[in-house]
């Protein structure tokens, strides 16, 4: 039966921390993933040729751009292969350590249309941001909301690992037709996109139980 999800992950330059994100992601994964797509953003030639020899037997698209794009360039041009419903998206500084969160992030999104993803890290793991304290069930999933306007602009949309809709995407019809990325403070690309999912009704969700974490804390791109 075909996938209806793909796996796509944004990398700059750190082909270590990527291998350890695929790694823990395929050992903890236990949903069909129709193909994994590789966007690497670092203009560095040949940096991804072990990793391509390391997955050879998997259904991968590796993109590599000849200099440094940006993320939001990044994404379109990952996401422009992407031909499932649903995307589980997520970077290069990652490691999993708990399965089933494709199946339980999928259940939220059936469940509540206005869920635009679902954030899998632990809810002390939020980088400060407020969750709301009621638990809800979608489909025998047990989660929670963050808090909209946290700070003032930041709403729930993040590049962290999680799985959304093809279709939310879509609908925007490119990330870059909207915002620029800004090489200062990465986040502001976040925020700004955040605010236009805001305006079209859409929220976030986070699964009451964590299943990664980040390991790129002391490894910033660029």
């Amino acid at each position: 039966m075909p996938s209806d999800t793909t796996l796509v992950v944004t990398s700059c330059g750190r082909p270590d921390l990527l291998r350890t994100t695929l790694d823990s992601f395929l050992r903890w994964n236990t949903y069909a993933i129709e193909k994994v797509v590789v966007v690497e953003d670092s203009g560095i030639s040949g940096i991804l040729d072990p990793l391509k020899a390391r997955y050879r037997h998997l259904p991968v698209v590796w993109i590599e751009h000849p200099s440094r794009m940006g993320q939001i360039r990044a994404v379109d041009d990952a996401y422009a292969h992407v031909k499932t419903d649903y995307i589980f998206h997520c970077g290069d500084d990652w490691e999993f350590y708990r399965g089933s969160f494709i199946e339980e992030s999928r259940k939220i999104l059936e469940h509540r249309r206005d869920i635009l993803q679902v954030w899998i890290r632990e809810l002390d793991d939020t980088n400060g941001h407020p969750v709301g304290a009621e638990i809800f069930q979608g489909n025998d999933v047990s989660y929670r909301l963050p808090e909209l306007d946290f700070r003032g602009f930041a709403h729930g949309f993040s590049f962290n690992p999680g799985l959304r809709r093809l279709a939310d995407y879509a609908t925007l019809s490119s990330y870059g037709s909207l915002v620029v990325y800004n090489t200062v403070n990465p986040q502001i690309s976040e925020m700004l996109l955040g605010c236009i999912y805001k305006a079209l009704g859409f929220r976030a969700a986070i699964l009451t139980q964590g299943c990664c974490r980040h390991i790129g804390a002391e490894r910033h791109c660029g």
